[in-house]
């Protein structure tokens, strides 16, 4: 008799254990049902503009201690994986990891490593899969760029090391150079083409203050440049006179000297050791004397 009932519990609980997959099966089938759901002409052109770039396979490089390197953004990179044997993904010197976000949490793992140098501190992801046959996404954001990576696991074959190339790195490191050699330029070389190396500035301005005072004078051993605080387009434009009797450039005697007007510059087709620059009558003149210095 109790071995009677036994059968009859047993085949109860059976039962409704059944009937509770059942349930969930039933549920289960439901939710996925919902997800089948119908894409728009805009959808389907959005996933046919991913599937071109997910499924475009530039060929990798071969980068620094054999790692596996990948133009950053032409495509989506495959990191190929295996247990007991994981990945290093380096990024780029100096870059902060701020989220990563797995597919698969359960039977792949990233863990962050920092190494240094004299030149500073790169952060790599350790990419270890528990399992063969898997496939998941990895999307690592940083305070520089954000990764979208595909993670394969085999039973054998892997990538030791990972890392990216970047375009963008590159041109801004082309556009630091000529930013350099503009700034290098501007500080060195005048407007008239003359690089200040092979100037003397060793000349003196005193006098008045009119608004066209020069704001410097410098001779290349040929000529005397004469530069102004504006074009002389804007300016009343000073007559200019050598001042010195002969080898006297201490007398007054002013003798007139040949020159002409370049942009905001005087050019005299001779080295200056001393002259005046003169504008106005009366009250409303201004006297500017120059003076080479040393001679």
């Amino acid at each position: 008799m109790k071995r009677t009932q036994t059968i009859a519990s047993l085949a109860l609980v059976m039962a409704l254990h059944a009937s509770a997959a059942e349930d969930r099966g039933n549920a289960l089938y439901g939710m996925v049902e919902n997800l089948d759901v119908t894409l728009d002409q805009s959808a389907l052109q959005a996933l046919e503009i991913a599937d071109e770039w997910k499924n475009n396979n530039p060929p990798p490089a071969r980068g620094h201690e054999g790692a596996v390197v990948y133009n950053y953004g032409e495509a989506l990179p495959t990191i190929v994986c295996a247990p007991l044997f994981p990945c290093n993904l380096v990024l780029e010197q100096g870059e902060i990891v701020r989220q990563v976000d797995l597919g698969d949490t359960v039977r792949w793992k990233v863990v962050p490593s920092v190494f240094s140098n004299s030149e500073g501190e790169t952060t790599s992801l350790i990419i270890k899969p528990t399992d063969t046959d898997l496939e998941t996404a990895l999307i690592v954001s940083t305070d520089k760029r954000i990764y979208t990576i595909r993670l394969v696991s085999t039973t054998r074959k892997w990538m030791p090391r990972i890392a990216f190339a970047y375009p963008e790195t590159v041109n801004e490191a082309w556009d630091r150079y000529y930013e350099d050699q503009q700034r290098e330029v501007s500080e060195t070389v005048l407007p008239d083409g003359n690089h200040v190396d092979d100037l003397d500035f060793n000349y003196q301005i005193t006098g008045d203050s009119p608004t066209w005072r020069p704001v410097r004078v410098y001779t290349d051993g040929s000529r005397t440049y004469i530069q102004f605080p504006d074009s002389l387009e804007n300016i009343a434009s000073p007559s200019l006179a050598l001042l010195g009797d002969g080898n006297n450039t201490n007398s007054d005697a002013q003798t007139i000297v040949n020159y002409r007007e370049n942009g905001d510059r005087y050019i005299v087709d001779r080295v200056i050791g001393r002259a005046a620059l003169v504008s106005g009558n009366g009250p409303d003149s201004a006297k500017i004397v120059i003076t080479r210095l040393g001679d």
